[in-house]
């Protein structure tokens, strides 16, 4: 059973604006599951870095995104 499950989607591209949420939602991924439901990748700047960030993490299912990833 999870604690939370959260739901995230129309990301759009917009890299920095999700780490923000994903930060403020505090994600445990033992306790909570996090779904994406689509729009990840059009008219932002930094598409690439929201995908790669979800197809890491997919195989992964850990939280340590944010130091490896916001120098970019």
């Amino acid at each position: 059973m999870y604690r939370r499950i959260l739901a995230v989607g129309d990301i759009h591209g917009e890299w920095k604006k999700f780490l923000s949420l994903y930060r403020q939602v505090q994600f445990a991924p033992q306790q909570d599951l996090l779904i994406f439901l689509g729009d990840y990748i059009d008219r932002g700047l930094r598409s690439m870095e929201a995908l790669d960030w979800m197809y890491t993490h997919h195989e992964k299912k850990t939280s340590s995104c944010c130091a490896e990833t916001t120098s970019r």
